[in-house]
C-alpha cells in the first residue's frame, strides 16, 4: 500500500503544533525528534529486502516486549513513597505504597513513631527546605523535600511598611515626605519582588508601595 509522503509530514507538524500549544517548547521538540526518528526508521526499513524487514520487525517486537515487561515489573513493585505539600501554616506529608506503621523524621527530628495513618502534619518552620524521611515496618525508606513559601510578610517588612505609611500620611502636609515614601517603596519592592521564598501575591503587592509612593509626588506637587 503506497502512502503519500506528505501525510506523515503534515500529521507530524499538526501534532507538534498541538504539543507546542499544550505542553510547551521542550515537549514539542522532544516529540518532533521522536517523530522524525520514527519516519526515518520506517523509510529505511522499506528500502531493505523482505528478509531484512522481517528481522527488523522481530527486533522491534522484542524491544516492545522488553519495555512492557519492565513497565509491568516497575508497576507491580511496591515501595514506600512520601510526598509533601503546603497548606496555610503547615506541611502535609502523604505516605503511600508502604507497610504501616511508619516512623517519620522531619529535618532530622523524629516527629511520630509507629504511626498507622497516611498523612502526617508538621509546622512550617520557615522558608527553607523541609525534608521528611519515612521508614515503614519493612524497613523501606523514602524521603521528600518541600521548600515552603511565606504567606505573610516577616516582621521587619511590617516595620518598613509602618514607616512607609507614616511618610505617606505625612506627605499630605509635607510635600518632601512623598519623595521618602517613593524611595522607601522602591526599596521594599526591590527587596521583596525577587524573593522566591514569598508567596506570589506578596511579591506582586510589594510593587504597590513604590507605585503609590511615586504617585504621591505628582498628587501633592505644588500643594506645599
Amino acid at each position: 500500500m503506497d502512502i503519500n509522503k506528505s501525510v506523515p509530514i503534515i500529521s507530524g507538524l499538526v501534532l507538534a503544533v498541538a504539543a507546542l500549544l499544550l505542553y510547551g517548547v521542550m515537549t514539542a521538540l522532544t516529540f518532533g525528534l521522536f517523530w522524525a526518528g520514527a519516519i526515518i526508521l520506517i523509510e529505511w526499513t522499506l528500502r531493505q529486502t523482505k528478509a531484512d524487514r522481517r528481522f527488523i520487525r522481530m527486533m522491534l517486537w522484542g524491544c516492545l516486549v522488553v519495555m512492557l515487561a519492565c513497565l509491568l515489573f516497575n508497576s507491580s513493585a511496591s515501595a514506600v513513597t512520601v510526598t509533601g505539600s503546603q497548606t496555610t501554616d503547615s506541611l502535609v506529608w502523604s505516605v503511600s505504597n508502604g507497610s504501616p506503621p511508619y516512623d517519620v523524621w522531619v529535618n532530622g527530628v523524629l516527629v511520630v513513631e509507629d504511626f498507622p495513618g497516611e498523612h502526617i502534619v508538621s509546622p512550617v518552620g520557615g522558608a527553607y527546605a523541609h525534608t521528611a524521611v519515612v521508614t515503614d515496618s519493612a524497613n523501606e525508606t523514602a524521603s521528600a523535600t518541600v521548600t515552603p513559601v511565606m504567606v505573610m510578610y516577616p516582621l521587619w517588612v511590617w516595620g518598613l511598611i509602618g514607616v512607609w505609611l507614616l511618610l505617606a500620611f505625612l506627605a499630605v502636609r509635607v510635600y518632601i515626605a512623598s519623595y521618602g515614601a517613593a524611595a522607601l517603596g522602591g526599596f521594599i519592592m526591590l527587596m521583596l519582588l525577587p524573593d522566591v521564598t514569598l508567596a506570589g501575591y506578596l511579591r506582586i503587592a510589594s510593587a504597590f508601595f513604590f507605585i503609590i509612593g511615586l504617585s504621591l509626588i505628582f498628587v501633592f506637587k505644588g500643594d506645599d
